[in-house]
């Protein structure tokens, strides 16, 4: 799985990829906490990549290349967090929050201040099934009407509004709705003479995309708290564990899946993929970071080739 690497600025190459084209967005963006700081001098020289990306461009662009129903995770921290929680994301609501616990703090000159930080947020987004309306169940329900021989407006009046949103196919929020409503429906109009009628079991499994997340194996439930610590030694001072990073690849895509971090760094995120077996499209704008993460990256793959090659041999 070749990698796809890019060097510049991610506001321009993200709107170079292909719409629909990737599977899991998994990154850590510049946070801005420098300037927020209000710090100057020889710390925040060090960290002059950290200034705030343009969210509305961004954000405009992921809704474009991320698949229906697939995931986004961002890292970050206050007041990042909760600016990203609270701005409205055409077609890519927040859905939870996750916690990386560390066992090391950074930006040492806020110990004078304020607590130290030992965590990091983990900010869970998707984008929604149907921006296009391309589930194919909708032209199922404008059948279904047909059969019926009353509009939604009429039924709902009738039944309740159980059936909104899934009587009124054209709509965006257009979703399935509960077993027991489904009854409801097939039983007051004796769906069931309906030539191409399914049971719920199979309104249920006829989706075009699914959210993933999958279970550790042999686990019955996953936490949202995660304990990694750093990896010694780093080479960027903002540096996620690899190992963080492989679980978090594990439990939001699939083998083959297409996973973007349009702010890569020293490449952490490609390893990991390199790893797991997923297809790694990173974008890095800093010259020496892009070296890095060029090298780390060809150097993982090299090993997984070795590794695949020796237990194909045994």
């Amino acid at each position: 799985m070749t990698p796809q690497l890019f060097h510049g600025d991610c506001h321009q190459l993200l709107t170079t990829l292909p719409p629909d084209s990737v599977d899991l967005v998994l990154t850590d963006p510049p946070y801005g906490i420098i300037k927020c700081n209000g710090d100057t001098g020889w710390y925040a020289e060090k960290l002059r990549w950290d200034e705030r990306l343009d969210q509305t461009t961004i954000w405009a662009e992921l809704n474009r290349v991320v698949r229906p129903k697939g995931m986004i995770l961002l890292f970050s921290k206050e007041p990042l967090t909760s600016q990203l929680i609270q701005t409205p994301h055409t077609n890519l609501p927040f859905s939870y929050r996750l916690i990386w616990v560390k066992n090391h703090f950074g930006h040492p000159l806020s110990c004078r201040r304020m607590p130290v930080n030992f965590f990091e947020d983990i900010g869970v987004f998707y984008k929604q099934l149907d921006s296009n309306k391309r589930d194919p169940r909708r032209d199922y329900i404008a059948k279904l009407l047909a059969f019926i021989g009353k509009p939604p407006k009429a039924i709902i009046a009738e039944h309740g509004r159980q059936f909104a949103h899934f009587l009124k196919h054209q709509n965006l929020q257009f979703s399935i709705c509960t077993e027991a409503a489904w009854q409801q429906l097939t039983e007051c109009f004796s769906l069931r003479a309906f030539p191409e009628w399914k049971s719920y079991e199979q309104l249920q499994a006829w989706q075009p995309f699914k959210r993933t997340f999958n279970l550790p194996a042999g686990k019955k439930f996953k936490s949202n708290v995660f304990y990694y610590p750093k990896d010694v030694p780093s080479v960027h001072s903002t540096q996620k564990p690899v190992a963080l990073l492989t679980d978090l690849i594990d439990t939001f895509s699939h083998h083959g899946d297409t996973v973007l971090d349009f702010t890569m760094g020293s490449g952490s995120t490609g390893v990991a993929c390199a790893k797991t077996g997923r297809h790694f499209v990173g974008i890095e704008a800093h010259e020496d970071y892009f070296d890095i993460a060029q090298k780390r990256i060809r150097q993982a793959q090299s090993i997984r080739t070795k590794d695949e090659k020796a237990r194909t041999a045994a």
